[in-house]
């Protein structure tokens, strides 16, 4: 509880920067630089994010009480605000999308696409040890951190010689993590104010989908 939130994590400073100030703002609502992000506890979390004085009382009174607190705020921020947004924190079908030459042999097979969502292995083993996040229960699926991936030496090089002409044009559908042509999807706008914020889903039938704004926005 007394370690820095972003070091057990192992967040570097390039991971930082990219950071929303949404994503920022939760972990230290009153810091105004990194130093404040970076000196940020676990305990200090809990002691501004409890809900009034007698909230923390409470806390303290119940050590698993706070560790459970804890988990799940943080969980919640990595998972919306840090993993949500996908540029720094980065899941296997958004990472096979951006960069398909991990798909190596097999990039006509639809399948092997949507093996991605599974976590396929023999994807994984293509991905750098280094640019995984740890710990692995923090977050709902795989992930890795983009811009060790990006940086990588190896992954710079197969990015730079491949050719996205021989992409097909498959997407990946949000709502159920599949992938499928892109005239079988439908475009919306995910709320992130970022470049990975054009996203598809399939708008399964009986579904109403909400804000219908993004939806239009994305057209």
């Amino acid at each position: 509880m007394d370690e820095p939130i972003v070091e057990v994590f192992g967040m570097w400073s390039e991971d930082i920067d990219r950071l929303s100030d949404t994503a920022f703002g939760f972990i230290a609502p009153d810091a105004i630089g990194w130093d404040g992000l970076r000196e940020q506890t676990f305990k200090s979390f809990v002691r501004k994010r409890a809900g009034g004085r007698n909230d923390c009382r409470l806390l303290d009174a119940d050590p698993c009480a706070t560790y459970r607190f804890a988990a799940a705020r943080i969980g919640k921020w990595l998972e919306r605000l840090v993993l949500g947004p996908q540029d720094v924190l980065v899941d296997l079908p958004h990472l096979v999308q951006r960069f398909p030459f991990l798909l190596e042999d097999s990039l006509s097979d639809r399948a092997a696409w949507n093996a991605t969502v599974g976590g396929d292995e023999l994807v994984r083993s293509r991905i750098p040890d280094e640019c995984w996040f740890q710990p692995y229960d923090f977050l709902s699926r795989p992930a890795v951190w983009a811009q060790r991936f990006e940086g990588d030496p190896n992954i710079s090089k197969r990015r730079r010689s491949f050719d996205y002409s021989t992409v097909p044009p498959f997407v990946f559908l949000e709502d159920t993590s599949t992938f499928v042509p892109l005239d079988e999807a439908t475009q919306f706008r995910a709320g992130h104010h970022n470049a990975f914020d054009r996203r598809f889903i399939k708008c399964v039938g009986g579904q109403t989908y909400g804000p219908q704004r993004r939806l239009a926005f994305a057209e």
